[in-house]
């Protein structure tokens, strides 16, 4: 009988070892981390580009309320400058003739921080004065000491009801007046403009009654919504400066409306046409203006920053603002760009 030999199979193995285990949670730690530097890479890429995006948007946005604005200033009506503009109202209780289209301030009750060098001036602000928005046709003025005028109809250029406390100006190809609305009667269309109680009031005009405007209009006169315009920074409701837009007479610190936040300064240079060409001859701050009246344009200069702090790894070492370059503080890391932008008075051009 044959008898076959027997083999022993060796036993299949089970489980891992300690070192195959280990290698296998490096290399899972390993791909883990990858996957999470990817990830923390792309959401601070992402970051960074919502924050440029925003400070664009909100660039462009500050630019387009200034532009408009003083690219209308100092319109008066068919008339071609403001040599025939008077004014009824109380001056004696506002900063600035409402009658003047361009008033200036070099600088403001607020600060910048967070440069070296400091930014120097501090953010200027600009009043802007002139008529805006559709104009409403007289009916009834021919007497220049009458308190009334009769219009065809009493919807603000703005799109609300004229009220007392506006600011109007009533104008020809001749004259224009500014004052202030005491009063309105809207079964006759008939708006009041008498001494009243109101801020700033109205006044007697030159050679003229207390009540009355000191011309007469035709019924070829228009009236215009008159409220002066005033631009400044402050800090916003979110605690970042922001760009403000009031009028005359408002609280630096209260009042306006606030319209774009990041604006951390603003500068403004005026240019100045000395020969009367229409084109400046130079561009200076306000205080070194020679006189408001033959500035033809406005160079407006505005540096925006991110919202949020931490989006750069080391302080921004490129900015460029103003006509001089400035580096961000140590613990600073807001991104921050410069606008600017040169706007024409189109109603000072020839």
């Amino acid at each position: 009988m044959m008898i076959r030999g027997q083999h022993n199979l060796p036993n299949r193995q089970r489980g891992l070892t300690m070192v195959e285990l280990m290698i296998a949670v490096t290399l899972g730690l390993l791909l883990t981390a990858g996957i999470l530097q990817i990830f923390i890479g792309s959401k601070k890429t992402y970051e960074f580009q919502r924050e440029l995006s925003r400070i664009q948007e909100n660039g462009r946005f500050a630019m387009e309320f200034l532009t408009r604005d003083i690219r209308q200033a100092d319109f008066w009506g068919c008339l071609n400058d403001g040599v025939n503009v008077t004014s009824v109202l109380d001056d004696g209780k506002t900063a600035d003739a409402y009658a003047a289209g361009v008033a200036a301030s070099d600088a403001l009750p607020s600060s910048t921080t967070g440069y070296a060098p400091a930014l120097g001036p501090l953010s200027d602000s600009i009043t802007l004065q002139g008529g805006n928005g559709g104009g409403i046709r007289v009916t009834k003025y021919s007497n220049a000491e009458a308190s009334n005028i009769k219009l065809d109809k009493l919807d603000h250029p703005k799109g609300k009801t004229i009220t007392a406390g506006d600011i109007l100006m009533v104008t020809d190809c001749v004259n224009a007046v500014v004052f202030q609305v005491t009063n309105t009667t809207v079964s006759t269309q008939t708006v009041a403009h008498q001494s009243g109680t109101e801020v700033p009031g109205n006044i007697a005009p030159p050679d003229g009654v207390p009540g009355g405007l000191g011309f007469g209009f035709d019924t070829d006169a228009t009236v215009f919504d008159a409220t002066p315009v005033r631009y400044w920074l402050r800090k916003g409701t979110s605690g970042e400066p922001a760009l403000i837009r009031g009028t005359e007479g408002d609280d630096w610190k209260n009042d306006g409306v606030e319209l774009v936040e990041g604006v951390e300064n603003m500068q403004f240079l005026y240019g100045e046409d000395t020969n009367g060409d229409g084109v400046p001859n130079y561009f200076v701050p306000a205080g070194n203006v020679g006189n408001m009246d033959n500035v033809v344009s406005v160079q407006v200069h505005l540096l925006l920053r991110s919202i949020r702090n931490n989006m750069l790894d080391s302080p921004q070492t490129d900015i460029e603002y103003y006509g001089q370059s400035r580096t961000a503080t140590a613990f600073d890391r807001y991104i921050r760009r410069a606008f600017t932008a040169t706007v024409a008075l189109r109603n000072r051009l020839n």
